[in-house]
């Protein structure tokens, strides 16, 4: 069964599109919840006390990271 994976970006991050590459070039799926057009996702990530993007969260907040991980988006392919 497939991972759920959701990334939370927002307009001009440059991790952020980097993020959303790598995951389409490796024809993974995933959900993203851009903050600059969902403010219910900033409101989301503040909760957890997270401030900065991009946030890569494996299933249901299970793992997850913030920033540009390539190490860890590597070890989603397979």
């Amino acid at each position: 069964m497939a991972r759920k994976i959701t990334v939370y970006t927002k307009h001009g991050c440059g991790p952020c599109l980097i993020t959303k590459k790598f995951l389409n070039e490796h024809d993974i799926p995933f959900k993203e919840i851009n903050v600059s057009e969902q403010p219910s996702g900033l409101v989301d990530l503040q909760e957890r006390g997270i401030k900065s993007v991009p946030v890569t969260v494996i299933g249901d907040w299970e793992d997850y990271w913030t920033g540009l991980e390539m190490d860890k988006l590597e070890g989603l392919v397979g």
